[in-house]
């Protein structure tokens, strides 16, 4: 809604925040752990792998959203032209986290024969990583037009209208994968 502020001005401001946050969890980290045959506790005669996943460490997500918005016009009335002045802006902010299990570069994780493969406590070896990424975005505009009739012709007014305008906008992110 615009307020009058003279007879031949009106100025409207308009604004917006958001926010918003999100957690879950994703499961389990979970691995394949490698028993060989000579483990002391193991009852299998030959060597095997044994997939496990660890129940004391659920794997969890984040996110969160940050926008706002401001934006200004001022309508100015030249007698029957009419010229629009506006500026405006935007900033919005996202991030998220989120844990996985982590790289195993043989693809499971090999156990020493003096290692019980049935102890709980070897679940607490499977790796969990955390990616995180964010995001950043900036826009602005300025802009300007000018309409209305400029003189009269036999088959009505020949009108003006002219615009012109400025606009940037900034890209940020951050991507980060741990191990």
């Amino acid at each position: 809604a615009g307020k009058v502020l003279a007879d031949w001005l009106e100025l409207s401001l308009n604004g917006r925040l958001t926010w918003s946050t999100t957690n879950g969890l994703n499961g389990l980290p979970s691995a394949r752990f490698q028993i060989a045959a000579d483990n002391q506790y193991s009852p299998f005669s030959t060597t095997v792998l044994l997939a496990l996943s660890d129940p004391a460490r659920p794997l969890a997500n984040h996110s969160s959203n940050r926008n706002g918005n401001i934006s200004g016009l001022f309508n100015v009335s030249l007698g029957k032209m009419r010229l629009a002045l506006e500026a405006s802006h935007e900033e919005r902010f996202r991030s998220y986290e989120v844990e996985q299990t982590g790289s195993l570069p043989k693809g499971y994780i090999s156990l020493d024969p003096s290692t019980n493969p049935f102890d709980p406590m070897i679940a607490a070896m499977i790796p969990v990583a955390l990616r995180s990424t964010s995001s950043t975005t900036r826009k602005s505009l300025l802009g300007a037009n000018l309409d209305g009739p400029v003189f009269d012709l036999p088959a009505g007014p020949a009108t003006l209208h002219a615009e012109v305008s400025l606009a940037w906008t900034d890209l940020g992110s951050v991507n980060q994968a741990g191990t």
